[in-house]
């Protein structure tokens, strides 16, 4: 893996970034979110598939205590938490396309996202819950990270280049690591190559560092 941080010219900096991909520690400030986080740490999100259906099952990290989120009634997965454990952001073809919903854990408040006709998957919240990263192929008909604004309802192309997959926010907000096949050759074995550009460095805040 590697990360590209581009300053004038632009240099290629070679580091491993295993421990930010995983990194998943939220540092709120509110005692009560703080919980939910530290329950969202301790359950388990996944699809059952099925011959038409795939369903979203919560459980306990041994697997126990499994239980459905919604009834399966059409194709939901790609399920994961949101940082404060309140919300389960998916993927789902109920409504014909595949589209990101959100919905509790409890399975109350299930809400869609976004409603393009093109596919759309792979979604995950900020930290602070304010805006949702995910792969879209809308516009293009190639994979692109997006941006959705949840409180103004604006989209964004973050990556305006095609085959662009799996973003994960950085704890802070202020970064998006994904991967993509971009920099491959002819005749070259695929590696997925996590990129990070400061170009593409997103403020979930008005001000960065």
């Amino acid at each position: 893996m590697r990360i590209l941080h581009q300053r004038g010219t632009g240099a290629l900096l070679a580091l491993a970034l295993a421990g930010f991909i995983c990194s998943t520690a939220w540092r709120g400030s509110s005692k009560a979110l703080q919980a939910y986080a530290r329950a969202a740490r301790h359950r388990i999100a996944f699809n059952r598939i099925g011959p038409v259906r795939t369903g979203l099952f919560i459980a306990d990290p041994d697997g126990r205590n499994e239980k459905p989120v919604l009834p399966a009634e059409s194709l939901d997965y790609n399920a994961s938490f949101s940082s404060d454990g309140r919300w389960l952001i998916f993927t789902s073809e109920r409504a014909g396309s595949a589209d990101i919903y959100r919905v509790h854990p409890d399975g109350s408040g299930l809400e869609r996202l976004t409603s393009d006709p093109a596919y759309e998957d792979q979604g995950t919240l900020s930290p602070d819950g304010s805006t949702l990263a995910f792969v879209s192929t809308r516009g293009s008909g190639m994979a692109d990270i997006w941006l959705l604004d949840l409180a103004t309802h604006k989209y964004r192309n973050l990556t305006n280049h095609p085959s662009n997959f799996r973003p994960s926010w950085s704890p802070d907000g202020k970064w998006i690591a994904f991967s993509s096949d971009r920099d491959t050759r002819p005749a070259a074995y695929l590696v997925l190559a996590v990129l990070l550009t400061e170009a593409l460095s997103f403020c979930s805040q008005r001000s960065c560092m």
